[in-house]
């Protein structure tokens, strides 16, 4: 296992920019995910980390050794693609084992290697059996069973769950990251599932045009996005254009679609945007009395729609987009049409510049 540097690595194509140099610290044994849409630079990275390419400025360290000119089968890595890529003439107890016979390891030590890893991925008895003859999740298993056979310095996944359905996804999640928890390999899982993500990894890396633009945990990520690149694209959250001018009650007045509202004090003036996640909004009706320091901002109710765990509204409010707001099934029928406020604490809001 090592840790994984890149310092000022970036990598352009025939004149066209895919990665803008970036530093990039990976501690032993983390779990990093690079996040973003498609073209963002997360899968160039990935590739730049295994050897599949070579930069264009800057170095790459595994640990403390400097692998940047080194061929990818020299470095040790382990890696796991979307299409599983196993060998469909090999068994599966072979395919597990192929590394470890490609290194010319004793029979007996293969053998028991791979029933290690067979009882690790929860599938000790398909070692004799064909790729073909596994649903795709399984396959999937066996393929992260033979990139860690060899004990390799950096695990990398490349969308390795884009290419199963959504509960084969889910119970995939949990199985890698059970994995990574037993293995304590460092590895590098790039996806452009913000669920996934959030749910599987220690660190989050959002990229977006060549750039790191924030790096966190989920919950730092999530609850304090520092861009509207980023507060937009993990999870759902309504993006209040507005001007601030100064402060009330050591809150910052931010005035939205002709009404004030207030929020933590960053400083800021001018044009800024309130983000709110719309879980932390609550709907009531336009007689009820707003709770004593909450913002509130009065609009008509678009459409109502039950999604099982949660009633999600979206409010006319005169705000370039309708406010979105997601209550519990149990909220009182309001209907579309009706006179309403969106309320929630200020401390819900988070401050973005435009």
């Amino acid at each position: 296992m090592s840790s994984v540097s890149l310092k000022g690595v970036s990598k352009t194509y025939a004149g066209v920019t895919a990665l803008r140099p970036i530093d990039l610290e990976i501690p032993q044994g983390e779990f990093l995910t690079l996040l973003g849409p498609s073209g963002c630079g997360k899968t160039t990275t990935l590739r730049l980390i295994a050897g599949f390419i070579e930069p264009s400025t800057g170095r790459i360290l595994f640990g403390g050794d400097d692998v940047t000119d080194l061929p990818p089968q020299k470095r040790e890595i382990g890696m796991v693609f979307q299409d599983y890529a196993l060998f469909p003439h090999m068994t599966i107890g072979d395919n597990i084992g192929f590394a470890l016979s490609e290194r010319g390891l004793p029979k007996a030590d293969i053998a028991k290697r791979v029933k290690e890893l067979l009882e690790l991925i929860r599938l000790p008895s398909v070692e004799n059996r064909y790729p073909t003859q596994l649903s795709g999740g399984q396959q999937q298993r066996v393929a992260v069973a033979r990139a860690v056979a060899h004990s390799p310095r950096v695990l990398l996944m490349d969308e390795p769950l884009g290419a199963l359905d959504l509960k084969l996804r889910e119970a995939m999640q949990n199985e890698i990251s059970a994995i990574h928890r037993t293995l304590k390999i460092t590895t590098v899982y790039v996806t452009h599932d913000q669920t996934e993500a959030m749910s599987m990894s220690d660190r989050i890396a959002v990229m977006n045009d060549g750039v790191i633009e924030q790096m966190g945990t989920a919950t730092e990520i999530y609850e304090r996005p520092k861009t509207r690149f980023v507060a937009d694209f993990v999870g759902q959250i309504n993006l209040l254009d507005g001007a601030a001018h100064g402060t009330d009650n050591g809150l910052l007045a931010v005035t939205v679609a002709g009404t004030t509202l207030r929020v933590p004090d960053t400083g800021a003036s001018g044009a800024v945007s309130i983000g709110v996640r719309p879980e932390q909004m609550s709907l009531i009706g336009a007689g009820v009395p707003v709770p004593a320091g909450h913002n509130a901002i009065a609009g008509t109710v678009r459409s109502r729609m039950f999604a099982g765990n949660r009633i999600r509204f979206e409010i006319d409010a005169g705000t370039a987009k309708p406010i979105a707001i997601e209550a519990h099934p149990n909220t009182p029928t309001v209907e579309p049409g009706a006179a309403v406020r969106a309320v929630w604490k200020p401390e819900h809001s988070v401050l973005l510049t435009r």
